[in-house]
């Protein structure tokens, strides 16, 4: 009988013993997953901050007037003839694309960040003695699913948030060596896996021709912004 007891109290008492070791575990978790949710919070707000305080500096700093207007208003073969012959600078060309890119972000939002760095290699592109390729100087922009020094690569996600790449996407890469170069990159759905663009980051991109239509697939950034005339071409991706 008293066996019988013993059993019964040591059965009892791992019970108890696995019943609280679990729900200590289960509130830790409910408290690890509150905390992480209050600091992606934070790290996202900053995003947003940041990103809005950018985006008006640039304003201010790239106003499309009639020079700009030109620059923008040249064919892909007019452009392309007056970079190679050095009639246009590689600067000119990319302060002239911010400026419509900025325009076009307040229309239909297809752009998550500017590239700073475009700013530098334009620069190195102007001071050669030579053109560097046949796409020299052509600014174009870059799905946040591809990598580019020094920027993020959020694929929509806030945790991705202040992970710059430390090297460049192969695509960006030989797209740079024929003398072309990255000036900012473009929105995606979160996990690039659906038919628009929207994430908590940056929001939602619309059709830069009509606001109430998606501008189709995860390459809607890219596929917004050069349909607008922000950039002449830009990278995007796609599942076969």
């Amino acid at each position: 009988m008293l066996g019988t007891v013993v059993s019964c109290f040591i059965c009892l008492t791992s019970i108890a013993v696995t019943a609280i070791s679990g729900l200590v575990i289960f509130f830790a978790k409910l408290i690890f997953i509150d905390n992480e949710k209050n600091r992606l919070k934070k790290i996202l707000n900053r995003k947003k901050n940041e990103r809005e305080e950018e985006f008006a500096r640039l304003r201010s700093l790239y106003k499309l007037e009639a020079e700009q207007q030109n620059v923008i208003s040249l064919s892909w073969d007019d452009l392309i003839e007056k970079l190679q012959k050095r009639e246009l600078t590689a600067t000119q060309v990319l302060q002239a694309y911010i400026g419509k890119a900025l325009e076009v972000s307040e229309k239909c939002n297809p752009i998550t960040d500017f590239i700073p760095q475009a700013h530098v290699w334009a620069e190195e592109l102007d001071n050669l003695n030579h053109v560097k390729g046949p796409l020299h100087g052509v600014p174009f922009c870059v799905k946040d699913d591809t990598n580019v020094i020094g920027m993020d690569t959020t694929h929509g996600y806030v945790k991705r948030l202040y992970k710059p790449a430390t090297e460049s996407s192969v695509i960006v890469k030989v797209l740079q060596d024929l003398g072309a170069i990255p000036f900012c990159k473009t929105n995606v759905p979160q996990t690039v896996f659906t038919y628009g663009s929207d994430n908590l980051i940056f929001g939602t991109t619309t059709n830069s021709h009509n606001p109430k239509l998606s501008p189709g697939g995860s390459s809607s950034g890219t596929g917004a912004l050069v349909g607008a005339g922000g950039s002449l071409f830009g990278t995007g991706t796609d599942v076969l």
